[in-house]
């Protein structure tokens, strides 16, 4: 679900809606006069859309790097090479990363 939400999220459909919604949002504010209940909505749903925003592009991100992590390793594993380089994005920066066989 999260994926077909990320994909939804990030097509041109979705900031057109986005856009066409905040136009709507402000003009109807603009109309009524801005309230304090007005912009104290604007305030919060604005805050709610860039929480599930974030949450939507971290799961994205942390998934494509999982698949790419998997695509690397996976010619180091078959070749006659050492393992060496295998899970070499866990290492601490000052830690030395393992280079050469040996």
């Amino acid at each position: 679900m999260s994926d077909h939400s990320a994909r939804i999220v990030g097509s041109r459909l979705a900031l057109m809606a986005v856009a066409a919604v905040i136009a709507v949002w402000v003009i109807f504010g603009l109309a009524t006069g801005p309230t304090k209940e007005w912009l104290m909505a604007t305030t919060m749903l604005a805050t709610l859309a860039t929480c599930l925003i974030l949450v939507l592009l971290q799961h994205s991100q942390n998934r494509d790097m999982r698949a790419l992590q998997a695509k690397l390793d996976g010619p180091i594993r078959s070749s006659g090479a050492r393992n060496l380089m295998i899970g070499v994005e866990r290492l601490e920066r000052d830690e030395d990363i393992p280079v050469g066989g040996g």
